[in-house]
């Protein structure tokens, strides 16, 4: 973790190592699902919601919808010892009504699904279960078109409690570039006795479902605004955004590859407190020049659980003039192809 008075980003490698346990992870409902928020419980049942709905942007502008006017977009939750996830990663819309506690949580899958949606998004829906042991989750027979969008949905037939809330409906949602993202719908346990509000709900929120103007910028040289301005050039299918903390910027740059792929992830820390070396008996250590600074590349190669794949993990410390702050680069990747890209990306960043 990175750390300054106790807040600091989030894990520098994220676990693996399932094919599909990364991607598998946003539907994770964590602790929201609780108690209402302050102003906003008047209504006794979901269908006595005002009907004066408001536009929203999910995902930093990706989605387009159509919520109550008393919904709340609010970032995940997060510790203490991490910092807020980037509205182009996640974001959540909470909707109160009483006592009951209406959340969809929409996440950036970094998946895309150039053809066969639908194959892939059901073998998608089924590392859920797996993933988090829910019993079966039941997918359209069929993806819809709703206002330029296609979306698959999926809901559970069975044990459906995730943290502290019930997962109600999924849906995958593929844009035309073939990226996809996830919007997951939850009630607490005072939702689950208006249920069937609470599903109409979903269904008319999902039916207002349309294309943001923002899209996925790869191949191409891109620059991340922060306390210090980061320019990548970003090979074909690779994208980045920056996530805020507290005094420092951490800059993600995460692989585009099909639904049911794992990929790697690239991230650049700017701040004054980076974490310690991750390796102290490095099983590689290579020398490399990082922003204009002669650096060590230290790191580990390990297989996968099934032994179908190797893992390689490396990271170098950049420090720059006095007072100036230092620079972390970290990545796992999950090919040779995808180990030089992110290498490649890494070694012709430029900062100022």
């Amino acid at each position: 973790m990175y750390g300054r008075k106790g807040l600091s980003q989030p894990a520098r490698f994220s676990g693996t190592i399932g094919v599909m346990a990364l991607v598998a992870m946003p539907i994770v409902a964590g602790g929201c699902l609780v108690k209402p928020l302050p102003g906003h419980g008047g209504s006794s049942s979901f269908a006595d919601l005002p009907k004066d709905w408001k536009e929203v942007s999910l995902l930093n502008e990706r989605i387009g919808a159509r919520v109550p006017g008393t919904a709340q977009l609010v970032p995940p939750n997060y510790g203490i010892m991490q910092a807020p996830q980037p509205p182009e990663r996640e974001l959540r819309v909470i909707v109160d009504a009483g006592g009951a506690r209406l959340v969809a949580f929409a996440r950036e899958l970094f998946r895309v699904a150039p053809v066969d949606f639908v194959r892939l998004g059901k073998a998608y829906v089924k590392s859920l279960e797996k993933n988090f042991r829910l019993d079966r989750l039941s997918v359209v027979a069929d993806s819809a078109k709703i206002n330029g969008l296609e979306v698959l949905e999926f809901e559970p037939r069975g044990k459906a409690a995730v943290a502290d809330g019930h997962l109600l409906k999924g849906v995958l949602v593929r844009q035309a570039d073939g990226s996809v993202q996830l919007i997951s719908f939850f009630v607490n346990d005072r939702g689950l006795a208006d249920l069937p509000a609470a599903r109409q709900l979903v269904t008319e929120v999902i039916a207002t479902l349309k294309p943001g103007p923002r899209k996925l910028v790869s191949g191409a040289v891109v620059q991340l605004a922060g306390r210090r301005r980061l320019t990548l050039d970003l090979p074909p299918d690779y994208t980045a955004y920056r996530q805020q903390g507290p005094d420092f910027d951490v800059y993600w740059i995460e692989h585009l590859v099909a639904l049911d792929q794992p990929a790697g992830r690239l991230g650049i820390y700017y701040g004054d407190h980076p974490q310690r070396p991750a390796y102290g008996l490095t099983i590689r250590a290579e020398r490399a020049v990082l922003f204009g600074v002669d650096v060590e590349w230290r790191g580990s190669e390990e297989s996968v659980a099934d032994g179908s794949s190797v893992i390689f993990r490396r990271e170098a410390f950049v420090p720059l003039s006095t007072g100036q702050g230092t620079l972390h680069v970290f990545f796992h990747a999950m090919s040779d192809a995808e180990f030089a890209s992110f290498q490649g990306i890494a070694q012709t960043a430029r900062c100022e």
